[in-house]
């Protein structure tokens, strides 16, 4: 057995843990070690890497104790970050002149058009922007690399990490930001560690895929819309998410299951778009836990797609029947094929509840009042697509752990943001935290 001491630990390479790293090396801290699960990951920013700039998109500044004024001063060292990469490129002026009308033309439907300043990488570009940020990390940040940490312990001073080979890794510092992947992971840890939590919301929906000429009028000026729009039937809100246009949806593997995403490529486009469609959901009494749940509908819609997510065509869905293998893919009756190779063409309605379905059909129909097309016959429909970041922690301003001086949770795992940019400011506050710990603020 192996043992391992440093100042920091960070368990997770993405943007939570990445900008935490970056700030603390900007201040000269060293001796700083940080695990990824995975050869690599850097969460979404090797999936799109899509930035929304605002701080109604990806962030909840009421849960983080900020102000506005605060919010903005970190993403404009977000951006600064980003923007002198040479990989990302504006896609989105808030300011132009286009944007009103739209925003006109969807609250006329009773749905709320929430316009950010957007960058866009591309997953061709990921690499090359990760090792642009490894960059910053020099030689103060050692990065291991398919090394996962199984177990945390704390003896009231120092941290015990038990990684995934039976090695021990002991730090005084400990800063968790382990993805949406790991966050069922983290709750496990953290009920050992005697951490208060509770739940919150997670999203559960669809990924859409349809010809790009039915959103090329809105994402040639907007090219991520976010709409929001609160269901009559149920009053639930839904919302789109992710939205690539020209772009491809992608297999994302769980512990345990597989769901859909989705990304677009800078240099290689596709004739289709793709976007999500989600619906927020918080559960109450007798079960409150929504990551349970969440996962019960992520088991069900694999184990009847034979451990691979579940493909239909909505005129189908409509129709309320399976979609069969034989048609599926016959270009001359339907104008999109799917990007997605490895799918089960079925029947979604079957593993997902009806008050879900019914909540994402009438937010289509509202989108097609808008954009004509989007209630095709044609258009694809894949599940599950679900996010989790439901579990809240009690934390101070800077992501501090109540009860506890020298560990710091962040990212869309433990509920502190939604994206890439929210969880980039997310490792801002928690390089804040550490250098007043350390006496260098």
């Amino acid at each position: 057995m192996t043992v391992m001491t440093a100042k920091i630990c960070i368990i997770g390479s993405g943007p939570a843990g990445l900008f935490t790293a970056i700030k603390l090396v900007r201040h000269g801290v060293d001796d700083i070690v940080m695990f990824e699960k995975n050869s690599v990951s850097f969460g979404g920013l090797m999936n799109d890497c899509k930035l929304n700039f605002d701080h109604r998109i990806g962030m909840d500044i009421e849960e983080l104790q900020l102000t506005e004024s605060e919010v903005y001063q970190h993403l404009a060292e977000i951006k600064e970050v980003f923007k002198n990469s040479g990989y990302c490129t504006k896609v989105t002026d808030p300011n132009a002149p286009e944007i009103k009308k739209w925003i006109d033309r969807f609250a006329v439907h009773d749905m709320e058009l929430v316009v950010a300043e957007q960058f866009h990488c591309g997953s061709d570009n990921a690499k090359h922007l990760i090792r642009y940020l490894i960059g910053f990390l020099e030689d103060k940040v050692e990065l291991r690399k398919r090394t996962g940490i199984e177990e945390i312990e704390f003896d009231g001073e120092k941290f015990t990490l038990k990684d995934s080979y039976g090695d021990e890794h002991f730090c005084d510092i400990l800063v968790v930001t382990p993805g949406r992947s790991g966050a069922y992971w983290f709750r496990e840890q953290a009920r050992k560690l005697g951490i208060k939590f509770r739940f919150g919301e997670i999203d559960v929906g669809l990924r859409v895929e349809l010809n790009a000429k039915v959103l090329d009028p809105l994402t040639s000026k907007i090219y991520d819309p976010k709409v929001k729009y609160l269901t009559k039937k149920y009053r639930d809100k839904v919302r789109t998410f992710c939205v690539n246009p020209h772009g491809r949806v992608r297999l994302e593997h769980y512990d345990g299951f597989k769901l859909v995403n989705g990304d677009a490529l800078m240099k290689h486009k596709t004739p289709n778009t793709n976007f999500a469609i989600l619906q927020t959901i918080k559960l109450t009494e007798p079960l409150a836990d929504t990551t349970r749940y969440g996962r019960f509908i992520a088991y069900s819609v694999n184990l009847l797609g034979d451990n691979t997510p579940i493909a239909q065509r909505l005129g189908d869905l409509k129709r309320g029947r399976r979609s069969k293998k034989s048609n599926f893919y016959d270009s001359t009756r339907y104008d999109c094929m799917p990007t997605l190779k490895l799918i089960t063409v079925g029947d979604i309605s079957l593993s997902y509840p009806k008050r879900i379905m019914d909540n994402l059909l009438e937010f289509m129909e509202q989108l097609d009042k808008v954009l004509p097309g989007i209630m095709s016959d044609s258009t694809i429909l894949y599940a599950p697509e679900i996010k989790f970041y439901d579990t809240r922690y009690l934390t101070d301003k800077n992501l501090k752990v109540e009860g506890f001086e020298n560990l710091f949770i962040g990212g869309d795992g433990v509920g502190k943001s939604r994206g890439i940019v929210g969880a980039s400011l997310n490792g801002l506050m928690i390089a804040e935290g550490i250098l007043k710990l350390l006496g260098k603020n």
